[in-house]
């Protein structure tokens, strides 16, 4: 089981940390209010979510752990909670940002 919550942790947070990676690195874009960088972070955040879940159902047979046992829930809420650890963080600063006032985008693209 300890392996599996260490997979779990693992696997969640490549994954987040990959979403994370992507929403910094597109900051300044966003921030200038830049549709398609936006909705292709939304789509990033969802897809290594729905990612890191595809993955964890193929790893299962593989290390043994059967549907439904304690070893297959470790796994999953492992994953979400590092996945969550390194997202959560990043997403607050986003939405801290956009409520400062500071995003209206007239700092990053000159009109």
């Amino acid at each position: 089981m300890l392996i599996a919550g260490f997979t779990g942790l693992m696997l969640g947070s490549a994954c987040g940390g990959g979403a994370a990676w992507f929403l910094v690195l597109t900051r300044s874009r966003r921030m200038a209010n830049n549709r398609f960088v936006i909705h292709l972070a939304q789509i990033a955040v969802l897809t290594t979510a729905a990612a890191s879940l595809f993955l964890l159902h193929l790893l299962e047979p593989r290390m043994g752990i059967a549907p439904h046992s304690p070893s297959h829930y470790v796994v999953l809420y492992t994953s979400l909670f590092a996945w969550g650890c390194f997202l959560m963080p990043i997403l607050r600063a986003e939405n801290r940002l956009r409520k400062s006032g500071e995003s209206d985008g007239k700092n990053l693209v000159s009109k």
